[in-house]
């Protein structure tokens, strides 16, 4: 309960820092709440290895998540030059700097994998496959916000990003499949602003 509570604050005073400093306090806050959960997986029965971060699971899920990425890059590719999309990425809404990079394709992602596969797909799993992956996915979805002011929008890309992640947790026995896809992914949009 310690360790939920700590995320928690961390996040509210992420939240509390003027939005010209919103970068800096995400870039402090994502670490911080990676750092708790590995400490709350750790303390916990089976330790990482409830994740699959040791032992063969864990190269397994490295593998499942390069190949995933590969495939999962391919048919993003296609869609964006049929779709006639361009600068998408984190750049394209002014985030610069390597502080930024490090946050969107490396904290930001571990702390993400850690709490809605590692915590809540994996809790909700006992219930179903199917409704752990959709729960997981519906609330990692939502805290990505929308600029739509409907309330009953979710946003899609995080939504089937959420699904994607969840079924390579599910297929690998590793958080290291979700995880590797993730950083891709983000690495992919983050800097797909810069090339497009």
């Amino acid at each position: 309960m310690f360790g939920i509570s700590g995320l928690l604050f961390i996040e509210g005073a992420a939240g509390l820092v003027p939005e010209s400093c919103s970068g800096l306090s995400l870039a402090l806050a994502r670490p911080a709440q990676a750092a708790v959960l590995l400490l709350i997986f750790m303390k916990a029965p089976g330790g990482l290895s409830s994740l699959g971060l040791s032992g063969p699971a864990f190269f397994k899920g490295v593998r499942t998540g390069i190949a995933w990425s590969l495939a999962l890059g391919l048919v993003t590719g296609i869609f964006i030059l049929m779709s006639g999309y361009s600068r998408a990425g984190l750049f394209a809404r002014g985030h610069t700097g390597m502080l930024m990079v490090f946050t969107t394709c490396v904290s930001g992602p571990l702390a993400e994998e850690l709490f809605f596969r590692g915590l809540i797909y994996a809790w909700m799993r006992r219930f179903s496959f199917v409704f752990a992956v959709l729960i997981s996915a519906l609330v990692f979805a939502l805290s990505h916000g929308t600029a739509s002011p409907s309330l009953f929008f979710i946003p899609a890309l995080p939504l089937a990003g959420g699904i994607i992640f969840a079924m390579a947790f599910e297929r690998s026995k590793s958080l290291m499949g979700p995880l590797v896809i993730h950083v891709l992914g983000n690495f992919c949009v983050f800097t797909g602003g810069q090339i497009l």
